[in-house]
């Protein structure tokens, strides 16, 4: 009866794997600054690195250093809450350009800060291979 019961479960979730439509690749890259937003609001760095490419390379930090100013930023502030703004989001096969207004709130100090960010579809998915304007926010962890 169990077993019936979880087979049963499992054809249930396979058919509605298999019939929802996939995303849009818009659609995905917004999924992933919503999942930034969640993950930077729950200081959670491993979430943060996921969405970022093995080869981010901004001209000054590659990804080693934003695990470690991520790391240094969740330990040194009691609150963070973020709202962004898409402004600007162009596909372009498997490469992707966003810009966006962000609100970011650190222990009651609130920026605005204005980011360029550059994306590639990866077999993760779409990730962060450059982005700018977010330095600024270093001194609110200061």
């Amino acid at each position: 009866m169990i077993a019936a019961l979880v087979v049963l479960l499992v054809a249930i979730s396979l058919v509605y794997y298999l019939q929802r439509p996939e995303l849009s690749d818009e659609e995905q890259i917004q999924r992933l600054f919503l999942e930034a937003e969640r993950a930077v609001e729950a200081k959670d760095a491993s979430d943060i690195m996921r969405l970022i490419a093995d080869d981010y390379d901004d001209g000054t930090f590659v990804k080693r250093d934003l695990t470690r100013l991520a790391i240094r930023a969740f330990r040194t502030s009691d609150e963070i809450d973020v709202v962004p703004y898409l402004r600007l989001l162009q596909v372009q096969g498997q490469e992707a350009h966003a810009e966006l207004d962000v609100d970011l709130l650190v222990d009651s100090d609130t920026q605005r800060l204005k980011l360029a960010v550059d994306l590639k579809k990866t077999g993760r998915g779409w990730q962060v291979i450059r982005a700018s304007g977010w330095e600024a926010a270093g001194s609110e962890f200061e």
